[in-house]
């Protein structure tokens, strides 16, 4: 009995140790490092941005045609040139590249070539040559002269050229002095005119308007394309018209664009005057903002990255939005509704940061908050 207590006593004081030393430590693991989100940076109004108002930046008048009839384009026109050659030292050729539309291609007849011989010493031929076939080699004397490609021969981009060659007449150049050169298309009943827009217009193109006045000759449709698309169709008859379109209904591109007057179901149509205006937005507002970063934000942005939140209320004249933070640019084509431009540390700096807002359309931005996340 005295040594069943005694083991009890023991194993009492055992438990206890056991508890003192388990008991040493700390029972639970420190708390983590809280998880800071969406520090707020800075946050302001931006108001209205882009472009507004509308003014003529370019105009084209084209000249009377008929609708209807074959039509006829000057695709060049060279004042004047020689053509030269020497037997021993060579000559002076002369190339010219001819463009062709692409509407026009579509009903080209023939293409041709006409030019004045002002004065020659009948050394040696003239040869002239179309996409490097020949046309021509003779002895000329002075006068017009007239050329015919056929429409099979007649591409997008050709090639022009006058060569002659030298004589035993070493001490002479054969030579050719040639004025008013012009190369004209022919084509079909469609009449093809060309407006031209830079990369300024077309980004802050507003519309691009139309007018003609004519009469009929013989009744039937008149349908008006831009790059191929149907802008204008109506049975005319006669008496003056307007109608406009832009890049957002249809394709336009830096560059010539065409426009092209199309007679349909027999109709002729004289059109006497008409006259394509580019109408751009004319006052550009740009908005510039700074907000200043802490050494604390700064340090945040080592474990996470950085937004502007744009808030865009109203699309008043739909474009891209640039954004520049300090010297980053970020292009984007903003919807309504908040629109995200992320960064990161290596965007900014400790301190004031700059941004700079520009459009291409016109916005209205009531918020913009800059913030860590």
């Amino acid at each position: 009995m005295d040594e069943f207590i005694i083991v009890l006593i023991i194993a009492f004081v055992l438990l206890i140790g056991m508890g003192i030393f388990f008991n040493l430590g700390p029972t639970t693991a420190p708390p983590p490092e809280p998880i800071i989100k969406d520090v707020s940076i800075d946050k302001f109004s931006l108001g209205t941005i882009g472009y507004s108002g509308s003014s003529v930046s370019s105009s084209y008048s084209i000249e009377p045609f008929v609708a209807g009839a074959m039509q006829t384009e000057t695709a060049k026109t060279v004042t004047e040139f020689d053509v030269s050659a020497h037997i021993i030292f060579g000559g002076t050729p002369q190339s010219f590249t001819i463009t062709t539309d692409p509407e026009v291609l579509r009903s080209i007849e023939a293409s041709t070539i006409e030019f004045d011989i002002e004065d020659t010493n009948k050394y040696g031929n003239l040869v002239v040559k179309w996409n490097g076939e020949e046309l021509l080699n003779k002895e000329l004397d002075k006068g017009r002269q007239k050329l015919r490609v056929e429409r099979e021969k007649v591409k997008d981009v050709n090639t022009l050229e006058f060569t002659t060659a030298g004589s035993w007449r070493f001490w002479a150049n054969t030579i050719y002095k040639i004025k008013d050169l012009r190369i004209d298309h022919e084509y079909g009943q469609s009449k093809v005119s060309q407006f031209a827009l830079s990369q300024r217009e077309l980004e802050t193109l507003d519309k691009i308007e139309v007018t003609f006045s004519g009469s009929v000759v013989t009744p039937g449709k008149l349908l008006v394309k831009a790059n191929g698309f149907v802008v204008f169709e109506k049975n005319y008859v006669g008496g003056s018209e307007r109608f406009s379109f832009n890049h957002q209904t249809l394709p336009l591109s830096v560059g010539n664009n065409a426009l092209s007057f199309v007679a349909q179901g027999g109709g002729l149509f004289n059109v006497d005057s008409s006259r394509v205006e580019v109408f751009s937005s004319s006052t550009a507002v740009e908005k510039r903002r700074s907000f200043t970063v802490t050494e604390s934000q700064f340090n945040l942005l080592n474990k996470t990255s950085g937004v502007i939140n744009i808030n865009v209320s109203n699309i008043l004249k739909p474009g891209s939005l640039t954004v520049a933070i300090n010297n980053r640019s970020v292009q984007i084509n903003p919807q309504t509704g908040i629109n995200h431009i992320n960064f990161n540390k290596a965007d900014v700096v400790v301190g004031e940061n700059n941004l700079k807002f520009t459009a291409t359309g016109n916005l209205e931005i009531p918020q913009v908050v800059v913030k860590a996340l």
